[in-house]
């Protein structure tokens, strides 16, 4: 995105059993990167709230977090969509992992060093 004006980052982590997680983060400030900031938005003012048999989708908001959750029970495949701190557009795609593990690992990281 850097080559449209729009400052991220992408980190991978493999680990035990096949799981893995992507994380991609965009710096929506800026002339350019408010055009993410919307979509970003969209995600934090969208309220769901749906759970089944195979799937589970929630909004949540916790420690600048914002956002989209989407969990596939049998696949234990999460998507997670969220703009933190009203600036940076965050996704998460997380392989193999239960949906406990996903947020204890998501609570792990430290957003809040994006702001120093």
């Amino acid at each position: 995105m850097s080559t449209h004006g729009i400052n991220g980052a992408n980190a991978n982590y493999d680990g035990n059993n096949k799981e893995k997680i992507k994380i991609t983060l965009y710096d929506c400030s800026g002339e350019k990167g408010v055009l993410l900031l919307s979509q970003y938005s969209f995600y934090k003012n969208m309220t769901v709230d749906n759970e089944n048999d195979y799937k589970i989708e929630k909004s949540f908001n916790k420690r600048g977090m914002e956002g989209i959750e989407a969990y596939d029970k049998n696949r234990q495949y999460s998507d997670i969509s969220f703009l933190y701190n009203d600036r940076f557009g965050v996704n998460i795609k997380v392989y193999n992992m239960n949906r406990e593990s996903v947020w204890e690992s998501i609570n792990n990281l430290k957003f809040d060093e994006l702001l120093k």
